[in-house]
């Protein structure tokens, strides 16, 4: 059985790969482009000349197809296919030649977002900060930054970079994710914490009286043991 599917499926592509498509009776499709949105139903019906019905057919790897004398009707419940291009064709009489059509499809979708990125942020002053908003679309989406301030960044990419945070860098950071189909905004709400410069202080603090008490008891030991040391016969 794996066989017969392997050779049906090379059979197929020999239909598409070795077709002219420069011939003076190429198939036609009705219409001749089309333009979907991605999950949308699609259709398109493919024609052939009288004298070409040998052998002739449609190649595409959605959707079904109905042959009524010279026409093919196709039609799919579901644009899934990003890269999907049907292929009309007939085999020439007296020889193995084909003659074939495609039909070019363009398939577009609004932004959506890739991936699950975090819209809470908590991160310690000083730190990189690092905001991704990366999707994919077609058109391709383009990308603008607005800061918590309510002014735009200069940033154009789906990344946003900061090398060391401070207090004035924590609030609302808005993503726009925008292309022809339509636009997104992803917001990422960062809190920095601040270190405690009066708790470091007060440590190193503690951390320097203790030293010092340590090295006058030591310093004290030192000159008894040298004074009793002294007084004993």
């Amino acid at each position: 059985m794996l066989y017969v599917i392997l050779l049906v499926g090379i059979l197929c592509s020999a239909h598409v790969s070795g077709c002219d498509r420069n011939c003076a009776d190429k198939p036609v499709f009705t219409p001749s482009r089309l333009v979907v949105k991605y999950g949308d139903p699609v259709a398109a019906n493919c024609s052939v000349c009288e004298n070409c019905l040998d052998l002739f057919g449609l190649e595409t790897p959605l959707g079904e197809q109905n042959k009524t004398g010279t026409m093919i009707s196709w039609k799919a419940p579901k644009m899934i296919e990003w890269h999907s291009a049907p292929s009309c064709y007939y085999t020439k009489k007296d020889s193995d030649d084909q003659c074939c059509s495609t039909l070019p499809i363009t398939v577009y979708h609004k932004p959506r977002l890739q991936g699950s990125p975090h819209f809470q942020i908590t991160i310690k002053a000083g730190s990189p900060l690092l905001l991704n908003c990366s999707a994919w679309g077609n058109p391709s989406p383009s990308y603008s930054w607005t800061l918590p301030s309510g002014s735009p960044h200069s940033s154009s990419s789906n990344v946003l970079t900061i090398d060391s945070v401070a207090s004035a860098d924590g609030g609302l950071y808005t993503c726009s994710v925008s292309n022809s189909r339509g636009t997104i905004n992803v917001e990422f709400n960062v809190t920095v914490e601040e270190i405690n410069i009066i708790l470091i202080i007060g440590i190193v603090v503690v951390a320097v009286a203790v030293v010092a008490v340590g090295g006058l008891f030591y310093w004290r030991y030192q000159t008894n043991g040298k004074i009793c040391s002294r007084l004993l016969p």
